[in-house]
């Protein structure tokens, strides 16, 4: 087991394409929530329930833990990568437009509709932005060792389409 490197962190948020949400609640124990996220500039952009416990936690507390993992069907080969950032909810139209955009493109699904109600209603917004301030992952690959990716992507031309 060895810590990741910044490029194989790059990798996993190139395609795991979902993440677990995690907070904390007004009493103080955690709450998460999984959801496909989409890059947004430096940070991660998810659409979450505006009226949630998710939304309502990060107005209060703002801190946030992304989790992606992955593994084989055994378990050996596997990784994690931890991200520590900052949410809010966005309730610029402009902003939330793009957001809807992005998930659009991610998810290769038709958002028109959700995109045109909340840009009428930002203040009902569900797009949560999050500034990624840290980055942390662990994997089952030894040290000098290339990691053998439990995912169904080319490694090989994964790595030249990362931004």
């Amino acid at each position: 087991m060895r810590k990741m490197k910044e490029t194989e962190i790059d990798l996993m948020l190139q395609h795991a394409g979902w993440a677990t949400i995690c907070t904390v609640n007004e009493d103080g124990t955690p709450y998460a929530v999984e959801a496909t996220y989409f890059k947004d500039n430096d940070a991660l952009g998810f659409m979450i329930n505006p009226r949630g416990t998710t939304a309502k936690n990060i107005k209060a507390r703002p801190s946030v833990l992304l989790k992606l993992t992955t593994s084989d069907g055994p378990m050996h080969n596997w990784a994690g990568v931890s991200l520590f950032g900052m949410g809010k909810m966005v309730t610029e139209a402009k902003a939330i437009g793009r957001g809807w955009d992005l998930l659009s493109a991610a998810m290769k699904t038709d958002y028109s509709a959700a995109k045109e109600k909340f840009i009428k209603s930002p203040e009902k917004s569900p797009f949560l932005r999050i500034a990624i301030e840290k980055r942390t992952g662990r994997c089952s690959a030894r040290v000098n060792q290339e990691i053998n990716w439990p995912y169904p992507w080319d490694k090989d031309a994964a790595e030249s389409t990362l931004v």
